[in-house]
């Protein structure tokens, strides 16, 4: 029987198209989780500002499981998707410009062995997938800038890396992804190519 008084309807999680919709959010939504908790990290701020820092967790360093969860989101796991490695990709270039380094210095933070060195720089970059610890974060990124292949390059990496050039210029990340090597292989590759066509237009022998 109707009294008057509405039932009040179950509050359903709501779903994002892709990852902008998801991280642009205020608080940080999740397609998986309840809608996240006020105040949740404890700070003086309401929400969990991804890039403020309300998003790390003071205490071990690395965001983990439960921090993600005690921010109102649930854990992803599996293979990261697209959208997410495009947020990554534009995190490190965020970071590079901001911190004004070069490719070389970026790439020797990403490689280094010494990986709790740069907590805060990792911390920083896992703000681009929440719902992703950071232990995952340095995986993925770390396999995003290990050589594919080695050795000598092959006429279709050539091909490849002239393509990508066109639609990416000096990216070299983004380059490097399309071609399968590192940023700094492609960035080489791409001088010794430049110096070969240089030396057959003078003299119309291709240097060895």
């Amino acid at each position: 029987m109707d009294h008057g008084i509405a039932s009040e309807q179950p509050r359903l999680p709501q779903r994002y198209s892709c990852l902008k919709d998801y991280t642009q959010q205020s608080p940080p939504p999740t397609p998986y989780a309840d809608p996240p908790l006020e105040n949740p990290c404890g700070h003086h701020s309401p929400h969990c500002d991804l890039f403020s820092d309300d998003f790390v967790n003071f205490h071990t360093g690395w965001r983990k499981n439960e921090d993600i969860i005690n921010c109102g989101l649930t854990p992803a796991t599996g293979r990261f998707t697209e959208e997410e490695k495009k947020a990554l990709i534009s995190a490190l270039m965020e970071y590079q410009i901001h911190e004004g380094i070069s490719d070389e210095e970026l790439e020797e933070i990403i490689g280094g062995r010494a990986k709790h060195r740069y907590t805060e720089f990792w911390l920083q970059i896992n703000a681009a997938v929440p719902a992703r610890t950071t232990q995952t974060v340095y995986a993925v990124v770390r396999a995003m800038y290990t050589p594919v292949e080695a050795g000598p390059w092959q006429v279709q990496e050539d091909v490849l890396l002239e393509k990508a050039m066109e639609q990416y210029g000096n990216n070299w990340v983004m380059v490097s992804r399309l071609v399968g090597r590192s940023p700094q292989a492609c960035r080489c590759r791409n001088r010794d190519q430049l110096e070969r066509k240089k030396q057959l237009a003078l003299t119309g022998i291709p240097k060895s």
